[in-house]
């Protein structure tokens, strides 16, 4: 009996740290004063999680790509993918499996993915989390970028925040979607707070 309860207790504090880290928004160092590029990142445009929203999504997305290549800015797609333990088990628990490392729709949709300049694969929240996308942005000289995609309440709002603790000016653009649109704008007034603009 105790030890029924000892690996009961075992999986959910596993459990709890890998909530903690889901969310968990990381901090580097400063981007260099002279960084004055800008670029747009579009966020989980996969057909796993685009299949939760109308084909509005998709094109928003698309016209925003469009306007951004019109300019000369280039446009970064990151692609999520629960890929590490216990994230991914509790993503098949509590989200049917969406964008869990083996499951069907994990590409960015084909209709956008052809318009970026560059895809970075992330595997938390926080697309700064594993230093791949600040390292472009610093390769581009980027100090500007514009934040597009989904879902407001996760992914944009760790990835928008992990930005400005790095220095980045951060433009919340009009193609944010999130599943709980009054719960975006909670998030999006508490970005704007930390210094993100729209």
């Amino acid at each position: 009996m105790i030890w029924i309860t000892l690996i009961i207790l075992a999986l959910v504090i596993w459990c709890i740290i890998g909530a903690r880290r889901i969310g968990t928004i990381s901090n580097g160092s400063q981007i260099p004063a002279d960084a004055t590029g800008r670029a747009l990142v579009i966020i989980d445009a996969q057909d796993c999680f685009l299949k939760k929203y109308d084909e509005a999504a998709v094109n928003a997305l698309g016209d925003e790509i469009k306007q951004a290549k019109f300019n000369g800015i280039p446009v970064i797609g990151l692609r999520h993918e629960w890929k590490h333990q216990p994230e991914a088990l509790m993503m098949r628990v509590l989200d049917g499996g969406t964008g869990v490392s083996g499951t069907k729709g994990l590409q960015i949709n084909a209709d956008l993915r052809v318009e970026l300049d560059h895809t970075v694969d992330k595997f938390r929240q926080d697309g700064f989390h594993d230093g791949a996308l600040d390292q472009l942005l610093r390769d581009l000289n980027v100090g500007h970028i514009t934040i597009a995609g989904l879902d407001g309440n996760f992914c944009i709002q760790a990835t928008a925040q992990a930005a400005l603790n790095r220095g980045y000016s951060v433009k919340l653009s009009k193609s944010i979607f999130a599943r709980a649109s009054d719960q975006w704008e909670n998030t999006k007034a508490n970005l704007i707070a930390l210094g993100a603009h729209t």
